[in-house]
């Protein structure tokens, strides 16, 4: 189990990382469309668009470290990493709830920010 717990963790990293990234971008985004800077608007819409795909692919990756713990705690792979928890070893729940909550919260602030634009 702890093989999948690790790849769990490392991909929930991995997600968290894009999200942050995503939001530099967003931000140096909107400072450019407020400077009205044609040109690196153009250019900050793709970095934010590669980033989206960036996402994505990290999203994949927690989905699949999330079925295969799923698979091994012999639950349905569908769960959210929220409700597999209090199944994990008490020594990992604090950091997967945190990256967690820490992902969600994120996302919230990205889709927030992609809401102003």
């Amino acid at each position: 189990m702890n093989q999948e717990l690790n790849h769990l963790v490392e991909a929930l990293r991995a997600e968290l990382q894009q999200y942050g990234e995503m939001l530099v971008r967003l931000d140096r985004h909107h400072k450019s469309i407020a400077g009205r800077s044609g040109k690196a608007v153009r250019a900050f819409s793709g970095e934010v668009q590669l980033q989206g795909v960036a996402i994505q692919r990290a999203r994949r990756e927690r989905d699949q470290a999330s079925c295969e713990l799923a698979s091994m705690l012999r639950l349905n792979t569908v769960l959210q990493v929220e409700i597999m928890i209090p199944l994990i070893p008490e020594e990992y729940q604090p950091l997967v709830n945190e990256l967690t909550r820490e992902n969600r919260q994120l996302m919230e602030q990205v889709v927030e920010s992609l809401q102003r634009k």
